[in-house]
Parts: structure tokens; C-alpha cells; sequence
């Protein structure tokens, strides 16, 4: 899928999250039903250990919930992802992260083709933590974007 720009990112947000919750409750319904697997995986993120957690569970389901409907309102919405596409991409993720240092991190980053939807969720998880005023734990942030960006990279059919 070609990349999202930044204008399709918050114009896709903010109507999500608009006064008018029927979006909303919609947009959860149909995650719901088309992307059964992919919904269980990122609440799986929600239900380790809260005092070790950076992300509440309502902030996780926001944030998996917003990112659905940023691909399910592009021309092509991503078709069904099973537990085993789930179980490559994150695996691809983990070598990735693994295999790296911060530098080469950073070069990867800048040409990941979800790059600008990427920093929407890295910069997400990051107020969501500064709001609750809890001190940045760096492997349990390095474990919501792992979730995360295994899930856009599910969804960048």
C-alpha cells in the first residue's frame, strides 16, 4: 500500500474521534468483525502486568482502533490477518529490532513505508505515558511500538 500522508492521518483522527461516537462504535464493530485476530493481538498488549505497562488498556484499544481506520479508509482496506501473518511480521519485527543499532534504527525508520503513521503512533504512546505521569520504561515502550508497528505492517497490504 502506498504511504498515508500526514494529511489523510489527522483528517481520519479527528473524524474518528469527533463528537458523534457512531464512528466510532462503528468503526469498533467492524474492526471487530474483520480483523478478529488482529484486535485480539493488540489487547494482548493491555492485559500484562499494569504497573509495568506505559499504555492503558482504553489507550491501546484507542490507539489499535484509530490505526484500523486509517487503512480500512484507503481504496484497498487490507483483507483478513490470521494469526500466522501476525506471528511472521512480529517476528520480522523482533530480528529487526535485535539485529540493529539506534543509527542503523533510525535510517531503516526513515524508509519504512508507513513512516509518517509510525511517528503518529510513537508520539501517541509517548503523551499517553506523559499523561499519567509515569516514568518511561524503554523495553516496555520498545514493546508497544513492537505491537503497533507489527500491526500497521499486518494492515500495509
Amino acid at each position: 500500500m502506498k504511504p498515508i500522508s500526514q494529511e489523510t492521518i489527522d483528517s481520519l483522527w479527528d473524524e474518528l474521534h469527533g463528537e458523534d461516537q457512531k464512528l466510532f462504535e462503528a468503526t469498533v464493530t467492524e474492526f471487530t468483525e474483520k480483523q478478529p485476530f488482529l484486535l485480539a493481538y493488540i489487547l494482548s498488549r493491555a492485559t500484562t502486568d499494569p504497573e509495568l505497562t506505559n499504555l492503558q488498556r482504553p489507550d491501546i484499544f484507542l490507539l489499535g482502533t484509530a490505526v484500523y481506520h486509517v487503512f480500512a479508509s484507503q481504496e484497498n482496506p487490507p483483507s483478513l490477518v490470521d494469526e500466522a501473518v501476525i506471528e511472521a511480521k512480529e517476528q520480522a519485527n523482533v530480528d529487526l529490532l535485535d539485529s540493529v543499532s539506534e543509527v542503523e534504527m533510525d535510517e531503516i525508520m526513515s524508509k519504512y513505508g508507513q513512516e509518517t503513521l509510525f511517528a503518529e503512533v510513537v508520539q501517541y504512546i509517548a503523551q499517553a505515558q506523559d499523561d499519567i505521569g509515569k516514568a518511561r520504561d524503554e523495553h516496555e515502550f520498545s514493546m508497544d511500538l513492537l505491537h503497533f508497528k507489527t500491526m500497521i505492517d499486518c494492515l500495509d497490504q
